[in-house]
Formats: structure tokens, C-alpha cells, sequence
């Protein structure tokens, strides 16, 4: 796939060599006020959000050593470059038990037995044998598309003529007898096959609030839609009804040098958040990540939510560049003073004391990595676990998106926290390496899931009229930078 920009282009051939360099350490000028505002309350308020369960620690410097294991066997390969590796399948840690899973196709090469068997004390893992590799369910993932977007699944009316289903046909005869759309793919977990997300075909951008069909239409529907995706792809299919994700459209008052995590004003008057500070070596200039999705495609002016003492008040951060990646869902932000800053605001979103953490470099993902997600509506949520990687689903605007990762919320998402909120778009996903003092960029919110009847009491908002969601999907941060030939600014 190539670099795509408003009438620029480069090959991603020549970007490939770029992850290997991808942390930024040029100087940039702080301003003292920025400081003050950000820097000077982040001691006590870092400690008052993240160190409420000291346990935590412990599980996030876990998770360090068996991602570095991973990165191991990987060879550093990010989340879907890793179906280059013959027989590889997939692998899931456990960083509450110090553990790995690790599934393979046929023979493990000489070279991974050995990394087994010379795991750092108190790490194990389990070799688990898959049904397929991770190359034969992307071959088959690429059968199910066609012009860059999932086929539609023509409807079979006659499919079935049992009784029951002839009875339960439907509350709505043209719902269950439509077309159906394809809203998410993904090798399935254990490598047991492809993970389908299906809806009713109602159009770029509408969904269903609600499943127009009885249970049993819905357990027809989908046995109808399952047979046709294992003809087409040629594995077996585990197919699921899933309506079309809904993007998190729309922290406070930033200012120069621009953080990540800030709520934004997009250039269509909604609130986005902003995402990591890069520097792109297309263009040799400093920009702020944000959604596509946000800017629409049409480029303008991006500006804070607001100001204080003003709640109305704003300051203008700077303009859509060309450097744009609509199926990435990510836009470059070329802010007025040329300069971004290198951290991103953590804590609840109305913490006037503004926390934020230094931005140490980034990683790849791995199902059962915990991580942290912070947006500019809701503010930052732990506990979130990565539950599927090396997912592709169709986006809300009709964009193909083939390359995101989807997290859950671990707690009691109505008595607890959430994952994220409409407003948290474009807003960075993280982790930490258990001392809460660095954060590491894993990717950018893009899409909803699980959306509650309510946000929990615990939950602020900077806009209490936006929803909340239990789960989220995110951009992997190494697709962005491959695919942009950007370079993450740390310190």
C-alpha cells in the first residue's frame, strides 16, 4: 500500500526501513509556561491515578519481559508483518501470570525452541498446535476483498425451510432477507480460523441501533452468511453479528508545545483528540496526529476546545497537512509554531494540575497486553486489555481500515471505568513499564465497541452528552509510522 496525501505520494518500500529508527530525540523548545501548567503537578497527581493499586506494577513490568520475548520470536515484527514468519500462527500473554501462549503450524524452528527454553526465571509458556498459519488466514482474509473493501454477502431467502425458522423468519422479513456487509475480519485468536463481524447492508455510515431480527432469524442469518464466507475464503469461518463500529467523533486548553491526549476542536466544529507528537521525514517537519476521520478529508483549521479562564475561549493549534492515510485513519496536524511536544496528558480530563508522561518510545501488540487509553472527551482509562490484533473492519465513513487492534475494558464497565467515548478519536493508546513514569505509544482510538446504556458515575466528561463504550479499536502505532514515514518524538 502506498503513502496517501492530498496529491502526494511515496512508496512504502522506501519507508519499511524507518521502524527501526522510530524514536525522535531532536530538541525542541518548551515553553515555561507549559511547563509550570503540565509538568509541575504531574509527581502527585501521576501517583493519585496510577499507583491506586500498587499490584499493577508488578503485572506491567511483567508484561515488559514477555513482550520482549515476543519481540524475540517475532524478530520485531509488528502485529500483521508477522504472518512473513512460516508456521507462526499467533501468541497471547498473560502478564497477571507470567505467561505466554504461544501457536504454531507444524514444526517450531530450532531457533524459538531455544528462546523457550531459556525463559528468564518464573516466565512460562505453552506451544499450542493451530489449525492454520498466520499467512494461510491472510490469504484467505484477501479472498473476502475485492476493490479494497469486503465483499458484500448476497441473501439466500430459501435458505432454510425448517419450520422454525419459516416461523421466526422475522419481525422484519426485508432485514432478514437483505444483503449482509462484512464489518470486521481477523485471524481467529488460537488459529483455528477467520473471525467475521457481519451486519445488514444499510449503507455507508447507518447501522442498526438495535438487531432488527428475533434470535432465531439472527442464528439462521448468521449459519447462512458462515457458509457462504467458508466457501469464499476457504477456511473455516467463525461469523458473528456485529453492526457496523461507529467512529469516536468528537484535554482541555493546550497549548504550544502541543501534547498528546488534548481535546481538539476539528475543522468541522466536533471534538476530536490529538495523538502523538511525530516528525515526518517525508516533509522534515514537526506535526500532531489526530483521526482522518475528524478532518473529513477536506483539510481547515484546527484549534483547543477552549481556554481558560474562558470556557469559550480557544487557541489555534494550526492546520491539516497533506499528510493524510484515509484506510490508517490518521492526519498529520501542522501546528503555527512548528514545534510539538514529546508527552501525553494523563489522569482524569478535568485534573487542572494537567499530568502528563514523558513519551519513551512505542511497541507492538500482542493479545493480552494491558495498556492505557486517553482521550481528549474522557480523560485516561487502564485496565484495558488488547483482545484481538491484526483485525480489519469497515469504517463508519465507508473507508476500509485494514489494520487495527481491538481492547476491553477490564472492570465492571457500569460500576467502573470504560475503555473510551465519542470525543477520544485520534487520542493515543499506551503502556508503561511498571514504574508509571514513562509511557510508550502502542497506537491511536479509531472506532468504537460496546456502547453503554450510560457512562458510570466514576466517568468525567468534558462533553457529558457524548456516549461511552466498553471497548475500542486503535490504529496500531507501527502501521502509522510505516505507512507515513513518521518518527515518534521521545524524550
Amino acid at each position: 500500500m502506498s503513502f496517501k496525501s492530498r496529491g502526494l505520494r511515496i512508496s512504502s518500500a522506501a519507508l519499511a526501513a524507518l521502524l527501526a529508527g522510530a524514536a525522535f530525540t531532536a530538541a525542541s523548545p518548551v515553553s515555561a509556561s507549559h511547563a509550570v501548567e503540565n509538568r509541575h503537578g504531574a509527581t502527585a497527581s501521576n501517583k493519585a491515578w496510577a499507583l491506586s493499586d500498587p499490584a499493577q506494577a508488578k503485572i506491567q513490568g511483567n508484561q515488559k519481559v514477555l513482550d520482549g520475548i515476543v519481540d524475540q520470536i517475532t524478530e520485531g515484527r509488528s502485529e500483521g508483518d508477522r504472518a512473513q514468519i512460516p508456521g507462526f500462527s499467533n501468541v497471547a500473554v498473560d502478564p497477571a501470570g507470567n505467561k505466554l501462549r504461544l501457536y504454531w503450524k507444524g514444526q517450531v524452528p530450532g531457533a524459538v525452541t531455544k528462546i523457550l527454553q531459556s525463559l528468564p526465571s518464573g516466565v512460562t509458556a505453552e506451544v499450542i498446535a493451530a489449525k492454520y498459519s498466520m499467512a494461510e488466514l491472510h490469504a484467505a482474509r484477501d479472498k473476502l476483498i475485492k476493490n479494497e473493501m469486503p465483499v458484500t454477502i448476497p441473501s439466500s431467502p430459501m435458505a432454510s425451510t425448517s419450520p422454525m425458522a419459516s416461523a421466526n423468519l422475522m419481525a422484519s422479513t426485508s432485514s432478514a432477507t437483505s444483503a449482509s456487509r462484512i464489518t470486521s475480519m481477523a485471524p481467529a485468536a488460537d488459529g483455528s480460523g477467520l473471525e467475521i463481524g457481519y451486519d445488514e447492508d444499510r449503507g455507508i455510515g447507518q447501522r442498526d441501533e438495535n438487531d432488527p431480527l428475533t434470535k432465531s432469524a439472527r442464528t439462521e442469518k448468521t449459519r447462512e452468511v458462515k457458509s457462504k464466507t467458508d466457501h469464499l475464503a476457504g477456511v473455516e469461518t467463525h461469523v458473528n453479528y456485529q453492526p457496523l463500529s461507529q467512529d469516536l467523533s468528537t484535554r482541555y486548553a493546550d497549548q504550544n508545545p502541543w501534547f498528546g491526549g488534548a481535546s481538539l476542536t476539528n475543522p468541522h466544529g466536533g471534538i476530536c483528540s490529538s495523538g502523538f507528537a511525530v516528525h515526518s521525514n517525508f516533509s522534515n517537519r514537526d506535526l500532531l496526529m489526530s483521526a482522518y476521520h475528524c478532518d473529513g478529508g477536506s483539510g481547515g483549521d484546527w484549534y483547543t476546545l477552549s481556554s481558560p479562564p474562558s470556557p469559550i475561549g480557544r487557541r489555534h493549534i494550526g492546520v491539516s497537512s497533506d499528510e493524510i492515510h484515509p484506510n490508517y485513519d490518521v492526519v498529520g496536524i501542522a501546528p503555527d509554531s512548528g514545534v510539538t511536544g514529546r508527552e501525553v496528558y494523563v489522569g482524569l480530563v478535568d485534573d487542572s494540575s494537567g499530568p502528563s508522561l514523558p513519551v519513551a518510545g512505542w511497541s507492538a501488540n500482542n493479545t493480552g497486553d494491558l495498556v492505557c487509553t486517553d482521550g481528549g472527551n474522557s480523560g485516561a482509562h487502564c485496565n484495558v486489555q488488547i483482545t484481538a490484533t491484526d483485525i480489519s473492519i469497515t469504517g463508519p465513513n465507508g473507508i476500509y481500515r485494514p489494520d487495527v487492534d481491538e481492547a476491553t475494558q477490564l472492570s465492571d464497565w457500569y460500576r467502573g471505568d470504560i475503555a473510551a467515548a465519542d470525543g477520544d478519536s485520534g487520542g493515543p493508546v499506551i503502556s508503561m513499564d511498571g514504574t508509571y513514569t514513562k509511557a510508550y505509544a502502542r497506537g491511536t482510538i479509531t472506532a468504537n465497541l460496546h456502547q453503554l446504556s450510560a457512562c458510570p458515575s466514576f466517568v468525567r466528561l468534558w462533553d457529558s452528552s457524548k456516549p461511552c463504550y466498553g471497548g475500542t479499536y486503535f490504529v496500531p502505532i507501527s502501521q502509522i509510522m510505516l505507512h507515513m514515514g513518521w518518527m515518534i518524538k521521545t524524550q
